[in-house]
C-alpha cells in the first residue's frame, strides 16, 4: 500500500497562525506502507550521545509475579540525529496541541485520570 503525503520543507507556522507562511515549499513524497509493523507502546526511554538520540519504545504491562514486576518489553529502537529529533518534537507538539484544542487538556497523572472518570 502506497500513500502520498505533503511534507513541508520549512518548519510549520505557529499554531496561532492559520495561514501558511510565505515562502513555505512542500514536496510530495510517496510512502510505501507495505511492510509497516504496528506496535503499541506505553513506555519510552530516551538516551543520547554527541551525534544521535536513541528512543526505545516498549510495553509496560504492570503485571507482577513472585519474582517481582514483569520486565518491560522493548519492541522498537529508533536512532535519529538531533535535527530529525527536533522535527519530530515539533510534529508531536503540534499534534498534541490540536488534540487538546478538540478534546481538552491531557492529564499525565494516571491517578488523576482515574479519579476524574468516577
Amino acid at each position: 500500500m502506497n500513500e502520498d503525503t505533503n511534507i513541508p520543507l520549512n518548519p510549520p507556522p505557529p499554531l496561532s497562525s492559520a495561514l501558511p507562511s510565505a515562502g513555505t515549499q512542500t514536496v510530495t513524497l510517496s510512502l510505501n506502507m507495505a511492510d509497516v509493523e504496528v506496535f503499541y507502546a506505553n513506555f519510552a526511554r530516551i538516551s543520547e550521545n554527541l551525534e544521535e538520540m536513541v528512543i526505545d519504545f516498549g510495553f509496560l504491562s504492570g503485571a507482577t509475579s513472585q519474582q517481582g514486576p514483569e520486565a518491560i518489553q522493548i519492541k522498537q529502537r529508533i536512532i535519529m540525529n538531533y535535527a530529525n529529533a527536533k522535527r519530530l518534537l515539533v510534529g508531536l507538539n503540534s499534534a498534541i496541541a490540536r488534540h487538546e484544542q478538540l478534546f481538552g487538556v491531557i492529564e499525565m497523572d494516571a491517578q488523576k485520570r482515574v479519579r476524574n472518570r468516577t
